[in-house]
């Protein structure tokens, strides 16, 4: 469950003031806030009115103006806010907003947590102290310079890797210039002309694929905007979350924990085992969110593409996922992508044309950046989408069971 709705008719302008008010009042009158939004003017007026609420409970609000989630939750435990919020246009459902609702020390609200929030928003008290708003002008090199902070900065310069990454919108290409200018990374980043995204991006898929296999670049990625979720492109094809996850894990010892949202395929889930990793898999948010919080693994990632590092921050970041991977590939060549693929069940996928499997996903499937996951009974399905062929693929496997 994520707060979404119509703007002026399910969410208003009034209720947002309100949802703010209860969220400083949560937080406590000199207590921090933390603030982001996409680069929309309804997102820009809608923080606003959170704001507002925010201030009128006598709380503090540190705004980045147009940010990444990862921002919200690393400044959240930088600087010890107590509560986050995002404002974005919904991916998944084409006129919603999307309201990112964050608590200390930096995970995102969801499921009953979330709805526990939401029963508390009730009439704007009469304020007796009015917050203050400060922004952070300069949050994406700063968050930039922790990421690279977090990897081995030496062994990827070193490596001469080249990439293609896109969308080229801000402030993605501000902190990827970082990151390809501190690295030594050969990195290209497309641009693009529109500044909202509708799930699945088939056309920055196209040009990531385009572009990589011209320029025989190491690997292409896909970011959603507000850098939470991402896909890979690898020189045999664009990889399912669940074998990045296998890619990224290879940098740990044995022993390590992953924790993953189902539907996830029952092959991935071997393999990761069968290579000495401890995997635990949930099938519900709460359950998620809860076993992220307390246990702290060294991985954590859901069917959407949505990966976490709890060690570097609670939310999701695919930011600090790409600088783990180029740290991977620095330290043990392309092999952790030729390796991570499962080559049987691509082997034996169908091809599902672009109509069909549209079709499919709105139907009955969760939307992702790149195609969706569908649940029928003890069956996962992924259509994943395909530039090569203008068409999905459609990869069946058994459903791993829930370890938990």
């Amino acid at each position: 469950m994520r707060l979404s709705g119509k703007p002026f008719e399910d969410l208003t302008l009034e209720w947002a003031v309100k949802l703010g008010a209860t969220i400083g009042s949560m937080a406590g009158a000199g207590s921090l806030v933390v603030s982001g939004r996409d680069n929309t003017p309804i997102s820009r007026m809608y923080n606003r009115a959170i704001t507002a609420g925010i201030m009128s409970a006598g709380a503090e609000v540190m705004d980045f103006h147009e940010s990444l989630v990862g921002e919200i939750s690393f400044a959240m435990k930088r600087f010890g806010g107590k509560y986050g919020f995002m404002v974005m246009n919904d991916p998944l459902v084409r006129g919603n907003l999307l309201i990112k609702v964050f608590k200390a020390p930096g995970y995102e609200l969801v499921g009953s947590e979330l709805k526990d929030l939401l029963g508390e928003v009730k009439a704007i008290p009469r304020p007796t102290r009015i917050g203050w708003v400060n922004y952070a002008e300069y949050m994406h090199k700063l968050y930039g310079a922790a990421i690279i902070s977090f990897v081995k900065a030496d062994a990827v310069a070193g490596a001469n890797i080249s990439t293609v990454v896109g969308p080229g919108s801000e402030p993605l290409s501000t902190v990827l210039g970082v990151i390809s200018s501190e690295l030594s990374v050969n990195q290209i980043t497309i641009g693009v002309a529109k500044t909202q995204q509708t799930y699945p991006e088939m056309e920055l898929m196209k040009n990531v694929e385009a572009i990589r296999g011209v320029l025989n670049t190491n690997f292409g990625v896909a970011f959603s905007i507000d850098g939470a979720s991402l896909i890979v492109a690898t020189k045999k094809g664009f990889m399912l979350p669940g074998e990045l996850a296998r890619a990224l894990a290879r940098k740990y010892a044995s022993g390590a924990r992953i924790l993953a949202k189902s539907p996830l395929q029952e092959s991935i889930v071997k393999a990761l085992v069968s290579e000495g990793f401890d995997v635990v898999v949930v099938d519900s948010v709460d359950e998620y969110s809860k076993l992220l919080r307390r246990e702290r693994p060294d991985i954590a990632f859901t069917p959407s593409g949505e990966f976490t590092t709890p060690l570097f921050s609670l939310g999701a970041d695919a930011l600090v996922v790409y600088a783990q991977l180029l740290e991977s590939l620095a330290e043990q060549g392309e092999g952790i992508f030729e390796e991570s693929l499962v080559d049987s069940l691509r082997s034996a996928a169908e091809t599902v044309d672009e109509a069909s499997a549209l079709r499919a996903c709105r139907e009955k499937g969760l939307l992702t950046l790149w195609g969706c996951v569908i649940s029928e009974g003890d069956r996962v399905i992924a259509l994943i989408y395909e530039p090569r062929v203008r068409a999905f693929l459609k990869i069946a496997d058994r459903a791993a069971s829930p370890t938990t």
